[in-house]
């Protein structure tokens, strides 16, 4: 299967609309309760562990997916040049595995105020 079938087009869109929503649900697994005006770290810790895990799991999918739609960008980029199109892929591509590696990372500070604050009381 070429990478500019309509078909492949279509599969690596999918995958990052898909992407982008995994993130998107992952992030308000961290930080989003309701009214409340406490610290990201405040909020964390008061959270069930499951939900921070499902969270660190959600980011990490949504990064492999998101990252597979860059091809779309290899492709946008192809008329100015093969070498500048890979450039371009590569950088898009180390950016979103980085920001899934952080993704990830944050839930280290999940389960530390998860932890600290479980044994504080």
């Amino acid at each position: 299967m070429s990478l500019d079938t309509t078909w492949a087009l279509r599969c690596f869109g999918i995958s990052g609309i898909l992407g982008a929503v995994l993130f998107i649900i992952g992030d308000l697994l961290y930080n989003h309760i309701p009214g409340s005006t406490k610290s990201p770290t405040e909020k964390m810790s008061v959270l069930p562990e499951s939900r921070l895990l499902n969270a660190g799991i959600l980011g990490m999918i949504g990064c492999w997916l998101y990252t597979l739609a860059s091809a779309q960008i290899y492709l946008a980029f192809r008329p100015a040049g093969d070498t500048f199109a890979f450039i371009v892929l590569v950088a898009f591509g180390a950016v979103m595995i980085s920001y899934g590696i952080g993704h990830t990372a944050y839930f280290s500070i999940a389960s530390v105020a998860w932890v600290g604050c479980r044994n504080w009381r």
